[in-house]
């Protein structure tokens, strides 16, 4: 038979639920959820548009850069409150100033400023009218209205209005996640070199007669950003090597295991490097790891002259400071491998390592690392409301008549219930 850690079975603690306290265990207290009551909703009428992206060779724009300039569009205060989700745009104005579509050309600046910029058109077209009236029926406490399609769709549009403004400012997960970039010396790392970075979520949830806004810690994985030199550390400090590599002994080189280790972890990341002679950086993907150190491996120059990649930075003016470790390798169409030293490349940002890939030992790691008290945990999530989030200062809030408080709601609860859960 399953029990909890108290000892008692599930039928026990089933029968302890169902039963009611006698009226002198009764109880009233207070407690704190980490949701905040809209203060005021006018259910204005909204517009919908869908969107396209394109590039300046009238080729349809890849997701990321199609997400990064309606986001870039958006921070313009000249296009109006409007809301984002997926395909579609949704204003209580008129986008389009009475035609049917209207054209945008938006400027996207390079990832960690490698590269060009990207010239991107945006072209948005009117799609429909929705009335949001239908949710304060849905909210009312002896309501017959169920969460149908409709009441869903009102949601979906409550939210995009809801977390817009955030996704311009921060980087984002989907449409609700959002995970400012921690200080240098607040990064959290776990076994193997896999960033880990904590963020919030928010999203409007149905309470009796009122329409209430749930914020919540989350947390997710990306790639290390930075220096290799200084990353290298991370990917080798595992649950059996609990320590990080010197700077000292990687002067000393690394070993096979350590090189294919590195290799398989950041297999096709794209890097930049600090090196250029044109002083433009370039993004670049990584191919490999070569097993020779830089004093050792080998390429041809243009004018046929063969030299190590050591030799070629010391006869540049700009000698290696570790020399004795491998380069980095990059694919090249039509033309010999290039060879760079790990000490001039750095992992660009925004890279996600997901989740389901973990191993046993950095999903318990992250588990242990994302652990907070309830007491902490509301006041991490208190400072994100008036920090992050600030709905008072939405202007896409505004545009809809919404007002957010930013206290927490208080509910009344029977002791007993709290009882319960020390039971359990």
């Amino acid at each position: 038979m399953t029990t909890t850690k108290s000892g008692k079975s599930f039928g026990e603690i089933v029968r302890l639920i169902a039963k009611r306290p006698v009226k002198n265990e009764y109880k009233e207290v207070e407690v704190i959820a980490n949701f905040l009551e809209v203060t005021k909703f006018q259910y204005p009428k909204v517009k919908s548009y869908t969107v396209d992206v394109i590039t300046d060779r009238r080729a349809k724009a890849s997701r990321k850069d199609f997400t990064a300039a309606i986001l870039e569009l958006l921070k313009d205060t000249r296009f109006g409150p409007a809301a984002y989700n997926g395909q579609l745009l949704y204003s209580v104005a008129d986008l389009t100033h009475g035609s049917n579509a209207r054209k945008f050309d938006v400027t996207v600046e390079p990832q960690d400023g490698a590269g060009r910029a990207k010239r991107l058109r945006v072209i948005i077209k009117f799609s429909y009218n929705y009335t949001l009236e239908e949710m304060s029926n849905y909210l009312k406490r002896n309501t017959n209205q169920t969460r149908d399609a409709s009441i869903q769709n009102i949601f979906t549009i409550l939210n995009a209005f809801l977390n817009t403004k955030v996704r311009t400012e921060y980087q984002t997960v989907g449409k609700k996640a959002i995970f400012p970039q921690p200080r240098l010396q607040d990064r959290i790392y776990l076994f193997g070199g896999v960033e880990l970075i904590r963020g919030f979520y928010q999203s409007f949830r149905p309470g009796w007669d009122k329409l209430l806004v749930n914020v919540d810690v989350c947390a997710t994985t990306y790639y290390p950003t930075g220096n290799f030199i200084d990353i290298i550390p991370r990917i080798l400090y595992t649950a059996r090597y609990k320590r990080l590599k010197t700077r000292d002994e990687l002067r000393s080189g690394l070993t096979a295991l350590e090189i294919a280790a590195i290799a398989k972890f950041l297999q096709d990341r794209d890097f930049t490097i600090t090196y250029a002679a044109r002083n433009q950086k370039k993004k670049l993907k990584l191919s490999g790891i070569t097993s020779e150190s830089a004093d050792k491996k080998k390429f041809i120059l243009d004018n046929g002259e063969q030299m190590t990649v050591g030799q070629y930075y010391r006869n540049s003016g700009s000698p290696l400071e570790f020399p004795g470790l491998p380069c980095a390798i990059v694919k090249r169409p039509r033309k010999d491998d290039a060879y760079y030293p790990l000490e001039i490349c750095v992992v660009s940002s925004g890279q996600r390592y997901y989740i389901d890939r973990l191993s046993t030992d950095q999903n318990r790691d992250m588990n242990e690392k994302t652990a907070v008290k309830p007491k902490d945990r509301f006041a991490i999530i208190e400072n994100a409301i008036n920090n992050m989030y600030k709905h008072q200062e939405d202007q896409n809030l505004r545009a809809i008549g919404m007002g957010i408080s930013n206290k927490f709601i208080k509910l009344k609860c029977n002791k007993s219930v709290i009882k319960l859960f020390e039971i359990i």
